[in-house]
């Protein structure tokens, strides 16, 4: 994931800004859905499009969206 992300915005380690945001989740037997706060997602990681909803991941049985407040 480190690896297809730096692709994605260059240098910067996204992996930090990720794990530092504050959110909460919540996860269901269908859905994960993460909810943030709009001011506390990384422009970077927005511009880059990895905020998108990636919808159906059959690798995790789930749908997953993001969520912003």
């Amino acid at each position: 994931m480190r690896e297809r992300l730096r692709l994605a915005v260059g240098t910067f380690d996204p992996i930090h800004s990720i794990l530092d945001a504050r959110a909460r989740i919540y996860v269901t037997s269908s859905h994960v859905d993460l909810v943030l706060r709009l001011d506390t997602a990384d422009l970077t990681l927005r511009r880059a499009g990895l905020d998108r909803d990636p919808g159906w991941l059959p690798a995790y049985g789930r749908v997953v969206y993001f969520h912003f407040e």
